[in-house]
């Protein structure tokens, strides 16, 4: 590959593509830090789903979801990026009960 080749093909990269890896890196971290954070819930959640016959279906949550939002990837493609964490620290009214929660519990 000549260095012209690859300058042509990073100046070929739009501001959007470098926006969706941004995006996509961030789920990433994210993902990594919650189940850092709450493994212990997790790995309890699965030996639920494990030894209980009422909850073995929630191993097809996953498998299912990623389906679904691979079916519909044309349409996502178009979709600006809005993270939802942002409309919901701004709720105003989950802040509070967020806040008496945390207060009844400290």
């Amino acid at each position: 590959m000549t260095e012209a080749f690859r300058f042509t093909a990073l100046a070929r990269l739009h501001e959007s593509d470098w926006k969706a890896a941004i995006a996509s890196a961030a789920t990433v971290l994210f993902l990594v830090l919650f189940g850092a954070l709450f493994h212990g819930a997790a790995n309890g959640a699965f030996q639920v789903w494990v030894v209980s016959p009422a909850f073995n279906h929630c191993f097809l949550v996953l498998p299912l979801s990623l389906f679904m939002i691979w079916q519909r990837r044309s349409t996502l493609v178009g979709q600006a990026l809005c993270p939802i964490c942002v409309h919901i620290c701004n709720a105003r009214p989950l802040r509070r009960v967020a806040y008496h929660i945390a207060r009844q519990h400290s």
